[in-house]
């Protein structure tokens, strides 16, 4: 697996949703979200996801897109015995 948005995942996750399952890689570039053999990359994992999911997300899956950064971010801390740390900013 070559080319634009390749690379080892420091971090995977699987989700089941409604029968379906997603899985999820954070790589040092962004988020691949496979639901089956689809791949759907994006720099933002919201993004991701709702590619794979097909349509805007409800609050409930969002705040599973949020555990499963909180998990990415503890495995980079243990990887790297390092606070991960971000800024965001929330304008609209």
């Amino acid at each position: 697996m070559g080319g634009f948005g390749s690379c080892e995942p420091v971090h995977e996750e699987s989700l089941l949703l409604s029968d379906l399952e997603f899985r999820i890689f954070r790589c040092s570039w962004g988020w691949c979200v496979k639901r089956g053999d689809a791949a759907f990359r994006s720099r933002m994992l919201f993004e991701a996801f709702e590619e794979a999911w097909g349509t805007r997300l409800e609050e409930s899956h969002v705040r599973l897109l949020l555990t499963t950064i909180e998990r990415a971010l503890e495995a980079e801390y243990a990887r790297k015995s390092a606070t991960v740390s971000t800024t965001l900013s929330l304008s609209g």
